[in-house]
């Protein structure tokens, strides 16, 4: 499967990785967006991480990964 993502096209392979437990609000999500729903998973190892900490992730994301892109942040 191939989903667009701000005109990026990315391949999707037809078998899950991994699997997350999800509340009903997110099954209905996805459900109603065809069966998937993007997420994004930002790790971090601090027990206090604020906006300041996203928005310098995202930065180092955006500089060195040339698959990241704002899309995945939506």
């Amino acid at each position: 499967i191939t989903v667009n993502l701000n005109d990026v096209p990315y391949y999707i392979p037809p078998r899950s990785v991994g699997t997350l437990p999800a509340n009903r609000g997110l099954i209905k999500a996805a459900t109603s967006a065809g069966g998937l729903l993007p997420l994004t998973v930002i790790s971090t190892t601090s027990f206090t991480y604020g906006s300041s900490d996203l928005a310098a992730t995202v930065a180092d994301y955006t500089a060195s990964d040339d698959v990241f892109q704002d899309g995945f942040l939506e």
